[in-house]
């Protein structure tokens, strides 16, 4: 049995969840390496180019990890969040069934590299890519 009714129904859930953990997940102390994050699927070194995805707004996006679990998704923002970082987001791609995990959104590719430069000794930066949306 599926856990959503339509798209509406997932989006609203998907967005109840990422709000839940900017707002309740604590600071942590602990320091965050590369190794305590799952970045999911591998992707490509140049500019993945997606069409129609829904809820999401055209230009480049810099993708930290990509998951097709709904629990590796929270896992992984939760742990970028419990760094301080509340610069996070997410949507899903009905084609691919995954989630694209990313940390801004921008209009430019010359903006999206110039941003990819910027805290690149983050861990969780270390596996960041760009992707295209063109709906």
């Amino acid at each position: 049995r599926a856990a959503y009714k339509n798209e509406d129904d997932r989006y609203a859930q998907d967005r109840a969840a990422l709000n839940y953990i900017l707002n309740n997940t604590p600071r942590s102390n602990t320091q965050l390496t590369e190794d305590d994050l799952d970045f999911g699927n591998e992707r490509r070194k140049n500019i993945a180019i997606m069409k129609n995805v829904n809820s999401v707004d055209n230009g480049y996006y810099l993708i930290l990890a990509v998951h097709n679990s709904v629990d590796k998704r929270d896992d992984f923002i939760k742990k970028v969040v419990a760094t301080g970082d509340k610069q996070i987001d997410f949507f899903y791609d009905v084609s691919t069934s995954k989630y694209y995990i990313f940390k801004r959104r921008t209009n430019s590719i010359d903006e999206a590299n110039a941003i990819k430069q910027i805290d690149k000794d983050k861990p969780y930066n270390a596996r960041l890519s760009i992707v295209k949306i063109e709906n």
